[in-house]
C-alpha cells in the first residue's frame, strides 16, 4: 500500500513540474545554438538574439537575416567549411566577439573592419593569408587571434590598435614585428611561436604590460632588448630557437614563475639554477643537462620541471633521470 502511495505522488509531481515548464516566446529568447543536422532556423522568428552559435554547420549559402539581429553580440561560426563571409556583417553594429575558427576563410571581409564595437577576433585555422591596414579602424578591439594560417605580415595599422590586450599570431610565417609594437600599451600575451623570425625589435622592452611573451619555434639567438625592463613579465617562452647561451638578465625578473628554454643549443649549469628564485614551472631538454644540473635540483625544489625527450636518450635513461629528480623533491614531466 505504501508503495502505491509513493508511486501516485511521485507522478503527481512529476505532472506539476510539467505543467509549471514555461515555454520561452522566440522573440525573447537571447542565446541560440545550432549544431550540425539541426534544421536552420528562421531569424525573423528571433529579433533579440545577443549570442548565436553555428558548430559543425554547413554554411554553403549563408543565412542573410542573420544581419538584421541589430542586438546580436557575439556569433560565432566553428568548423562550419565557410569560405566566404558576406560584408553586409557591418550591419551588426553591437557585435563585441567575432569567432570564426576551423574555416576555410582566405580573408576577412571587408565588412568586419567597419563594426566599431568590436572587441575580440578569434580565426584560428583558416587560410588567411592577408589582413588589410583596415584594422586599424578597430579602436576597441582587446584580443585578436589567428593561430594557424598563411600571415607573412602584419599591416602597419594593427599597431594603433592601443586597446589591445592579447595578440595570438602563432604558427603563421611572419618574418618581421614592426618598432612600432610598443605602441600596444595594454598588450599583455604576445604570442609569436612558430613563425619566422630572427630577432624582435628592442621596443619590445617597452611593453610594460606584457605577462607572457611565447617565441618559441622561431630563429633567435639572442634577446636584441633589456628584458629586465618588463616587470610584470611572468611567462617567457624561448624554446626550439638557437640560443647557446642561457641570458642571464633573466633571472632578475622577480614574477617569472614560467620559463622555457627547451631545444636550445646550450647547456645549464648550477649558477644559472641557483638564480631561478620565482620559478615555478621550468621547460627544458634533456640534451641541455650536464653534470652539473643534479646538484643543482636543490634550489628547484617543490617546483615542477617539464623535460622534453630526446632520442639519443633511452627509456631506462629517461626513467631513472626521472625518479632521482623526483625523489630530491622535484616534480619531474617527461615529454
Amino acid at each position: 500500500m505504501r508503495i502505491v502511495i509513493y508511486l501516485i505522488f511521485i507522478l503527481f509531481l512529476g505532472c506539476q513540474n510539467s505543467s509549471s515548464k514555461k515555454i520561452i516566446p522566440k522573440d525573447e529568447i537571447k542565446e541560440l545554438r545550432v549544431s550540425g543536422g539541426q534544421e536552420m532556423p528562421d531569424f525573423n522568428s528571433y529579433p533579440n538574439l545577443e549570442v548565436l552559435e553555428f558548430t559543425y554547420v554547413n554554411l554553403d549559402s549563408f543565412p542573410l537575416d542573420i544581419f538584421k539581429l541589430d542586438r546580436l553580440k557575439e556569433l560565432s561560426i566553428e568548423s562550419c567549411k565557410l569560405n566566404y563571409l558576406p560584408n553586409d556583417i557591418s550591419k551588426l553594429d553591437s557585435l563585441k566577439k567575432l569567432v570564426l575558427r576551423y574555416n576555410k576563410l582566405d580573408s576577412l571581409p571587408n565588412g568586419v573592419y567597419n563594426i566599431e564595437n568590436l572587441e575580440y577576433i578569434d580565426a584560428i585555422n583558416n587560410n588567411i593569408s592577408y589582413i588589410p591596414n583596415d584594422i586599424g579602424k578597430l579602436t576597441k578591439l582587446k584580443t585578436l587571434w589567428l593561430s594557424d594560417n598563411q600571415i607573412k605580415e602584419l599591416p602597419v595599422d594593427l599597431y594603433k590598435i592601443t586597446s589591445l590586450e592579447n595578440l595570438i599570431i602563432d604558427n603563421n610565417n611572419i618574418s618581421y614585428i614592426s618598432p612600432n609594437i610598443e605602441n600596444l600599451i595594454l598588450l599583455s600575451n604576445l604570442d609569436l611561436e612558430n613563425n619566422n623570425l630572427f630577432e624582435l625589435p628592442k621596443s619590445i622592452e617597452n611593453l610594460n604590460k606584457l605577462h607572457r611573451l611565447n617565441v618559441s619555434g622561431n630563429n633567435l639567438d639572442n634577446l636584441n632588448f633589456d628584458i629586465t625592463k618588463i616587470k610584470n613579465l611572468g611567462i617567457l617562452l624561448l624554446d626550439n630557437n638557437n640560443f647557446r647561451e642561457f641570458p642571464q638578465e633573466i633571472m632578475s625578473l622577480k614574477g617569472l614563475w614560467a620559463l622555457g628554454i627547451g631545444r636550445n643549443p646550450l647547456k645549464l649549469d648550477t649558477v644559472i639554477l641557483s638564480e631561478c628564485q620565482s620559478l615555478r614551472e621550468f621547460y627544458v631538454g634533456y640534451e641541455q643537462i650536464n653534470s652539473d644540473f643534479e646538484i643543482a635540483t636543490k634550489y628547484l625544489t617543490q617546483r615542477t620541471m617539464f623535460i622534453y625527450g630526446d632520442t639519443t636518450w633511452s627509456i631506462e635513461q629517461k626513467d631513472s633521470l626521472r625518479k632521482k629528480l623526483n625523489k630530491e623533491g622535484l616534480n619531474t614531466v617527461v615529454r
